[in-house]
């Protein structure tokens, strides 16, 4: 697993990984374990991550193809009939 300490490197590493479909590096101090539990280590990633609540979807239960979603500040997507956000296919 490479690693640096050098912000302009891990900058080009994270842009460099995006295409390939990787969503950020963990940016931890260089010689911190991991514990779990522990909130040292950082995610950085390439898109902003927001919790939602999941209010309707289409599709199988298991594998949902579309989700209904209710942000945070309360806006909504369109019903589950007929959303706006879909969902990328899970990779185990």
């Amino acid at each position: 697993m490479p690693a640096t300490d050098d912000y302009d490197t891990a900058v080009l590493w994270i842009e460099a990984l995006e295409p390939q479909g990787i969503q950020g590096v963990v940016a931890k101090p260089g010689r911190s374990a991991y514990r779990g539990g522990d909130r040292i280590w950082q995610k950085v990633r390439h898109t902003e991550v927001v919790d939602v609540a999941v209010i309707g979807y289409t599709g199988a239960s298991a594998r949902p193809r579309n989700l209904a979603v209710r942000l945070p500040d309360g806006r909504r997507s369109p019903s589950a009939s007929a959303p706006c956000w879909r969902t990328r296919p899970h990779r185990p």
